[in-house]
C-alpha cells in the first residue's frame, strides 16, 4: 500500500527478488502515488512524499507498476519513465538485487544502506542499471562486482544528470556520492564497443535506459548508412520497438578521449515506424564530429 515504511519499500522488495525471480515469479510492491498529495485518501493519510522512490524501485522489480492516484493528481511524466507511450513497461532484464557489500555491511555493522543492481542482456552485452539509498558515506562499485571483466570499459550516466557520460573500467570504478531516501542515487551502465561507442539508451527519460523491450538488436559497426553522409557508416546501431509514432529519444556515449567529439552524451530523437520499429545509430563524420540519425528497421 502507498503508506508501507521505507524498510518494506526499498530492503523486502529487493532481498525476496532473488528467490521469486529463480522460481519464475513476478513480484509485486503494491501500488504508488505518483503526486505528493492525493487529497480524498480512504488511507487516513494523503500525501506522499517519495514518488520518485516508489516509481523507480518498482520498475526495477521487474513485476507490476501500478499508481493509483486520484483523478487529476497523476504526474504523468513520473509515470512514464516506466513505460512506453502504449503503456509497455520499460523494465530491465532481470530485477534488481542487492549487491553483495550491501548484505555484508548489514550483517556486520546493521548498516541499512541499500545497494542494488539489475542486468540486461541485449545482443550479447551487458547493461546494468544501479541503485542506492542510504549511502552515508556513498558507495564504490567495482565493474567486477557489476559483471564486467577486465579489460571492459563501461560507460555510465545518473538518472539526474544523464548528459554527463562517467568513465568506468577496472581500474576506475563506480562511485556514488552519499544519499538518502528523496535524493537516491540511479545510474545506468553500458558497454563499450572496440572502436569506443556505447549504447546509453533513454536515459534521459526513463529509468532504464537499455530495456530488452526497447531495444531488440545492436551491431557494430552499425548495419545502416546515414542518406546524408553518404560513405559513413554507423559505429554503432540499434533496432528499437515501440508504438507506432512514438518519439524516442536514445543516447549515445562517443569514445572516451576523442578529439573533436562531445564531453557529453549525443542524444537523437526517433520517430518509431508505422510497424512498430525503427533504427537509430551513431557515427563519427571524416573530421571527427560525432552525429546521429533515424531510419525505418524495414
Amino acid at each position: 500500500m502507498v503508506g508501507r515504511s521505507l524498510p518494506q519499500l526499498l530492503s523486502t522488495p529487493c532481498r525476496a527478488l532473488a528467490c521469486r525471480y529463480a522460481v519464475g515469479l513476478a513480484p509485486s510492491k503494491d501500488n504508488y502515488w505518483s503526486t505528493v498529495a492525493q487529497p480524498g485518501s480512504p488511507y487516513h493519510n494523503d500525501t506522499e512524499p517519495r514518488s520518485r522512490l516508489q516509481a523507480a524501485v518498482l520498475t526495477l522489480t521487474k513485476g507490476p507498476v501500478c499508481p493509483s492516484d486520484a483523478v487529476g493528481h497523476s504526474d504523468a511524466a513520473l509515470i512514464m519513465r516506466s513505460a512506453m507511450t502504449d503503456g509497455r513497461l520499460l523494465q530491465p532484464g532481470t530485477p534488481a538485487m542487492r549487491l553483495d557489500q550491501s548484505t555484508l555491511a548489514a550483517a556486520v555493522d546493521g548498516s541499512s544502506m541499500e545497494l542494488w543492481a539489475a542486468s540486461s542482456l541485449i545482443s550479447g552485452r551487458r547493461f546494468v542499471v544501479v541503485f542506492g539509498a542510504r549511502l552515508a558515506a556513498g558507495a564504490t562499485v567495482s565493474t567486477s562486482e557489476l559483471g564486467y571483466a577486465p579489460p571492459d570499459a563501461v560507460a555510465a550516466v545518473e538518472a539526474n544528470a544523464s548528459a554527463a557520460v562517467l568513465a568506468v573500467d577496472a581500474s576506475t570504478p563506480l562511485e556514488l556520492g552519499p544519499c538518502d531516501e528523496l535524493d537516491f542515487r540511479l545510474l545506468n551502465l553500458a558497454p563499450r564497443e572496440a572502436n569506443g561507442w556505447a549504447l546509453l539508451g533513454e536515459v534521459s527519460a526513463k529509468w532504464v535506459g537499455a530495456s530488452p523491450a526497447r531495444f531488440h538488436s545492436l551491431s557494430s559497426p552499425g548495419v545502416h548508412l546515414d542518406p546524408t553522409n553518404p560513405g559513413i557508416r554507423a559505429a554503432l546501431s540499434a533496432e528499437l520497438r515501440g508504438a507506432p509514432g512514438e518519439k524516442v529519444a536514445v543516447s549515445f556515449a562517443p569514445p572516451a578521449g576523442e578529439a573533436r567529439a562531445p564531453p557529453a552524451a549525443l542524444t537523437v530523437v526517433c520517430t518509431i515506424d508505422s510497424d512498430g520499429t525503427a533504427w537509430v545509430a551513431a557515427a563519427l563524420k571524416t573530421g571527427g564530429e560525432a552525429f546521429g540519425y533515424c531510419s525505418a528497421a524495414h
